[in-house]
């Protein structure tokens, strides 16, 4: 469990899914079988940036006004 937890979680799947899929009723219980990895925190800010970057390209009017509501206001 603790392997598949972790390999789960190295690879980019979310601790809330990987909690479903062992049938963690917490994620506290989850965090003591998916360990944490440095590199995988090294690796958060370009998932972000691929995530806006696919927003942007998907979305072009996004990039000119990211928050519509602020606008408004």
């Amino acid at each position: 469990r603790h392997t598949y937890a972790s390999l789960l979680v190295a690879r980019g799947v979310p601790l809330f899914d990987v909690a479903k899929l062992l049938g963690h009723p917490t994620p506290t219980m989850t965090m003591r079988y998916a360990h944490f990895q440095p590199q995988n925190a090294r690796r958060a800010p370009d998932a972000l940036e691929n995530a806006l970057n696919l927003i942007t390209e998907s979305h072009p009017e996004t990039a000119k006004n990211p928050n519509p509501r602020a606008a408004n206001d």
